[in-house]
């Protein structure tokens, strides 16, 4: 009995570094959800070396693979080949795809092997440049050869079948992940019907901004004042900055209207597409603050704190111009907080000008008070969930525009067109009280000459009374 125990205890400590290497398997039974996140116990890893692996070299070397709770957060530094095994645990054929759920990659590609060893590769980068919507440059009624590639990951699982993938993924440092749970399985057709509601709501959105833009350059074109001029700028980065920004299942302007799959990577790792997303975003933020002071009239009011303003305007545009051009190691924390409690000092700062503005008699700040109100609070939530701190709207039920405006960059979207519709009040307002504040000053420059030129005819008046008695 005590050799058989013996015999027992000795199998179990050969095997168990053979159990604690596994990783939980993904199973989608008829009751799986759309969308099944991938935990760190799903996934075993294996951090590359100085030379870059193909995928049979990392396959390979499948005995390297540990599981991800063992290896420290993610570094921007390096390279790691993630594994997952997914079973579909139904009796018919399903497909599924492999979506990231963050856009702190850099790069993202996939082998995907099945039971009887075929294999199917996404060697491109799926992250920066996958394959655009085919329907923005070519007709869904021409056969193509070679065939278009769809632009997802996608998984085929064939019934009752475990599936192997292997992923490698490049984090990147503006946005570095916290740990490996940034991957998810989506059931792809349950998902492409679900996505029509998400983008519902972002053509709503662009379509008031790309209204407004109209509407903004039309009122500059008949008042030519500064503040419409600043105004129709900011709508127009504004409206770029929806189409151009990620949100849960995709970017509408690279994958609908303009095709940047063949222009490339930046010396950064960052493709074309995603720079012109930086560029917008960027923009929208300085545009607004410069589009706030001309129309509060900071320089002349508090010419202190306008010189505060300019100098995050700067500070933002080689903040802007340094994360475009350089690949760098600074933790994301110590790279966007400055900038965003700078950001949030102007902002405040702007609405205290408005109401000291208010009071000083100018009527129309309460407008623009007003429509700071929904972009500040929108602009924080955004900036909450670039920094990694909890926001209020993570507690929101996961239906409908609930799960729509839970994504961070969709309720930035939701901000701007708030502000945007109440500022073009504003702007209205501002026309008509610079207009009254013309008449009233040349009704009171009226005045003035009536009341001088009354002076002057009593004055000759009494000289020449003067004049007439000394002759008398």
């Amino acid at each position: 009995m005590k050799k058989t125990f013996l015999v027992a205890l000795s199998c179990l400590m050969l095997i168990a570094p053979a159990l604690s290497r596994s990783a939980e398997t993904i199973v989608l039974d008829e009751r799986a959800p759309i969308i099944v996140p991938v935990k760190p116990a799903n996934l075993q890893v294996l951090i590359e070396g100085d030379r870059q692996l193909s995928a049979d070299e990392a396959i390979a070397q499948v005995e390297r693979f540990v599981p991800a709770a063992q290896v420290a957060g993610p570094q921007s530094t390096t390279r790691y080949w993630l594994t997952l095994d997914v079973k579909n645990a139904t009796d018919r054929d399903r497909d599924f795809r492999i979506a990231s759920r963050t856009f702190a990659l850099l790069d993202l590609r996939a082998v995907v092997i099945h039971e009887n060893g075929d294999r199917r590769e996404y060697l491109r980068n799926y992250q920066q440049q996958p394959p655009q919507n085919q329907f923005i440059r070519t007709s869904p009624f021409v056969a193509h050869d070679p065939p278009t590639d769809s632009q997802y990951i996608i998984l085929p699982l064939r019934r009752q079948e475990t599936l192997r993938v292997y992923l490698v993924v490049l984090p990147d440092q503006r946005f570095l992940p916290q740990q490996f749970n940034f991957l998810s399985v989506i059931d792809h057709p349950r998902y492409l019907e679900m996505r029509r509601f998400g983008m519902y709501v972002e053509g709503a959105l662009a379509g008031a901004l790309f209204a407004l833009a109209f509407f903004g350059w039309y009122s500059y074109y008949r008042n030519r004042d500064r503040a419409g001029l600043l105004y129709g700028i900011w709508i127009i980065f504004a409206f770029f900055s929806v189409m151009t920004l990620g949100v849960h299942d995709g970017q509408r302007f690279g994958e609908f209207f303009f095709s940047f799959e063949d222009w490339g990577l930046t010396p950064t790792g960052l493709s074309i597409r995603t720079v012109f997303a930086y560029l917008a975003t960027g923009g929208q933020s300085i545009a607004y603050i410069l589009f706030a002071r001309a129309f509060l009239d900071l320089r002349e009011r508090f010419p202190l704190f306008y010189h505060f303003s300019t100098g995050w305007v700067v500070f933002y545009i080689l903040h802007l111009s340094f994360n475009l051009s350089t690949r760098h190691t600074i933790p994301p924390n110590w790279l966007w907080n400055p900038l965003f409690i700078w950001l949030l000092m102007v902002l405040l700062g702007i609405y205290v000008c408005a109401y000291l503005r208010l009071r000083e008699g100018m009527s129309i700040a309460k407008f623009f008070m007003l429509a700071m109100i929904p972009y500040v609070f929108f602009r924080s939530l955004f900036l909450l969930g670039v920094v990694g701190l909890p926001s209020p709207v993570a507690s929101l039920p996961d239906v409908g525009l609930f799960f729509q405006l839970k994504d961070t960059n969709s309720m930035q979207g939701l901000g701007v067109v708030c502000e945007a519709l109440i500022m073009a009040l504003a702007v209205v307002a501002r026309s008509r009280w610079l207009q009254d504040e013309l008449t009233r000053s040349m009704q009171a420059q009226q005045a003035l000459v009536t009341s001088q030129n009354r002076v002057l005819e009593a004055t000759v008046q009494e000289r020449t009374r003067e004049l007439a008695e000394r002759h008398d």
